[in-house]
């Protein structure tokens, strides 16, 4: 029969309180015996870390840089049959996030859909933006998406409904400047602020309606 008075990892006698080793350095070299040892990919040092494939987060990073980084996108991608979801980080607004490295090692984050569009059509024009036809934030499929201008984006929302700030739908500009009564009155029924009433009457906003 074992005799569990000696200490596992040294053999030395145990005290009346002591289980199984007799020390903390025999109970620490006892785990790392009980360890797989893992070959870091980037350095090809050694280590014992739990659920990590590189030794620390300098590795990391170097070999995100060395990876190609059209596969690093699809691999957060899931694809159904109608819109393809991106699975890794995204912003406050919903929409999907990705690092990219640029040829320097100098990395930044770029919203997700765009760097979709990059891929399939190249390089994104000056003061463009990538819209979503289905209205999706997390949707990367390149048949969803358009490119187009800020303003056109805007209308977009609008016509859908979807604008965080407009509270008045764009068939109401014509009857809201044609309206004789006050400001205040008007805001009032359409649920708004005078400034905003103002700023319509005024042609300052909603200019592309005449």
């Amino acid at each position: 029969m074992p005799n569990f008075n000696i200490c596992k990892q040294c053999g030395k006698q145990l005290k009346h309180y002591q289980r199984k080793f007799c020390c903390r350095s025999c109970y620490a070299q006892n785990r790392i015996q009980k360890r797989i040892p893992k070959i870091c990919p980037t350095c090809g040092k050694e280590f014992f870390k739990r659920n990590q494939e590189f030794c620390n987060i300098v590795c990391s990073h170097k070999n995100v840089r060395r990876r190609n980084p059209v596969e690093r996108f699809w691999k957060k991608v899931l694809k159904t049959q109608t819109c393809w979801i991106w699975m890794g980080g995204h912003n406050e607004a919903g929409y999907g996030t990705f690092f990219r490295y640029d040829k320097d090692g100098n990395g930044r984050f770029i919203n997700a859909h765009r760097f979709s569009w990059e891929i399939c059509h190249g390089t994104i024009p000056f003061g463009k933006q990538i819209l979503h036809k289905c209205d999706n934030p997390r949707c990367v499929r390149p048949d969803h998406l358009a490119i187009g201008t800020q303003s056109e984006n805007i209308l977009d929302s609008m016509a859908k409904e979807r604008f965080p700030s407009c509270k008045v739908k764009a068939t109401d500009i014509i009857a809201i400047r044609n309206d004789p009564r006050s400001q205040t009155k008007i805001a009032r029924d359409y649920g708004t602020t005078r400034s905003c009433i103002q700023h319509i009457k005024s042609g300052r906003s909603w200019r592309h309606i005449k």
